[in-house]
């Protein structure tokens, strides 16, 4: 296998985030830049930048609800504030919010888009039990995170809407990781204007009270619309979310350390390709 090293990233195979390492010769990343390797430092810093604040609506609002029992998907309205053109575009990958105001577990909901490289994934959900926007009992959050969402649609077993029932989909304070973990541990910390956050509550269930830190699939595992993100998602505890102000960051333990030369594959680093039907 080629050793190769830019002073970015370092390897030993050339291989791309897009194409499985089964496809020979040298092969073209997502974007501009080949994307070859994993970073050089076992300790990667991802900058989240002045995250926004989520919003509760910024995809999609129904005052009615979508309550019609039907076993056929029906279309959900793209119209909120991060809408342009037909599609939601958000400013980081981030996991998506179902808000209701009474239950609509009957109701099963796929969001369509693209992930944080721009690869076309599909997540599907039930929808949660009720009650206020980013309270835990009244939100369901996709399992993966988007970077734009495309569609949304919903089918549903029960009358879940009613006209003083309302329901948003919008952003949450769960971001997608660019790198595959393997362990919750491998999250060393989260900055907030440069400043160490104490640790949050670990946890693989989704909510909103405290954070968490979901690992990325298996590899093991063929992806599936119900399927967790490939990479993994962190969340920010309630009292440090984003506010459009602070700075945030997270540092994780580098995919390359501490494997085997014929583990480093693509799908080590970058984790599967996405559910895309």
């Amino acid at each position: 296998m080629t050793s190769f090293s830019d002073l970015q990233k370092i390897g030993r195979a050339q291989y791309s985030s897009a194409l499985p390492t089964s496809v020979s010769g040298y092969i073209a990343g997502y974007a501009e830049d080949e994307i070859s390797g994993v970073p050089v430092a076992p300790v990667y810093f991802y900058p989240l930048g002045t995250a926004s604040t989520a919003i509760a609506s910024g995809i999609a609002f129904s005052a009615s609800g979508f309550g019609t029992v039907t076993a056929s998907a029906v279309t959900i309205g793209i119209t909120g504030s991060l809408v342009s053109g037909g599609v939601a575009t958000l400013d980081v990958p981030r996991c998506v919010a179902i808000f209701c105001t009474l239950s609509v577990t009957g109701s099963t909901f796929t969001i369509r888009g693209t992930d944080g490289y721009g690869k076309p994934q599909v997540s599907t959900f039930t929808g949660a039990s009720g009650g206020a926007a980013y309270a835990t009992t009244g939100m369901a959050i996709s399992p993966v995170s988007f970077k734009t969402i495309t569609s949304a649609s919903y089918t549903s077993t029960t009358a879940t809407g009613t006209s003083t029932t309302s329901v948003q989909i919008g952003t949450t304070d769960a971001y997608g990781l660019p790198y595959r973990i393997t362990s919750q541990n491998r999250v060393q910390s989260i900055t907030q204007n440069g400043w160490q956050l104490t640790a949050t509550a670990v946890g693989t269930v989704l909510g909103a009270a405290g954070g968490f830190v979901q690992v990325g699939l298996s590899t093991a595992v063929t992806p599936t619309a119900t399927t967790t993100d490939v990479r993994g998602v962190v969340s920010l505890p309630t009292r440090s979310i984003a506010n459009d102000t602070n700075t945030y960051g997270i540092y994780i333990v580098g995919p390359s350390y501490n494997i085997a030369a014929s583990a480093d594959t693509k799908e080590i680093t970058y984790g599967a390709t996405p559910f895309t039907s």
